[in-house]
């Protein structure tokens, strides 16, 4: 069904972002990470979240003292994400345990990506059929 919707040009790319592209995109507004948020923002990608990932963004905005116009875009974006609500456990990160999160979330929403700068994450290059890549990677892929 998905690659019907594709061909007819009505299917979207899911993504899953990790927190440190939040991070990147407000202090780098000319990063990959900031056109990220832009493609998210004006519904040309699909942003899949969890609860735990949407608790950790919230933590990551009020840590670096995210200003209101940055916060107010992240709340769009974020109102146009899919949530998802039950999410299998993934251990597949023993290094760093609190990143199974964006894999978990990432196979249950059927995201494409993972895009991240996360070396724990980014060594798998792949999982379950995800492609996991950094933003400037996301944003050159053909």
């Amino acid at each position: 069904m998905k690659r019907i919707l594709k061909i007819l040009g009505l299917a979207k790319t899911r993504v899953v972002l990790d927190t440190n592209v939040l991070v990147a995109a407000h202090f780098n507004p000319g990063s990959a990470s900031n056109k990220i948020l832009e493609l998210c923002q004006r519904k040309k990608l699909v942003l899949v979240l969890t609860s735990h990932i949407l608790k950790e963004f919230s933590l990551i905005l009020r840590n670096i003292s995210a200003r209101k116009s940055f916060r107010k875009r992240m709340d769009k974006i974020i109102s146009q994400a899919i949530l998802i609500k039950k999410a299998p456990r993934v251990n597949m990160v023993s290094e760093d345990p609190e990143d199974n999160k964006f894999l978990s979330c990432a196979r249950a929403g059927k995201a494409d990506y993972i895009i991240t700068s996360d070396r724990h994450l980014l060594v798998l290059r792949k999982f379950k059929g995800i492609k996991i890549v950094k933003p400037v990677q996301f944003l050159s892929r053909k």
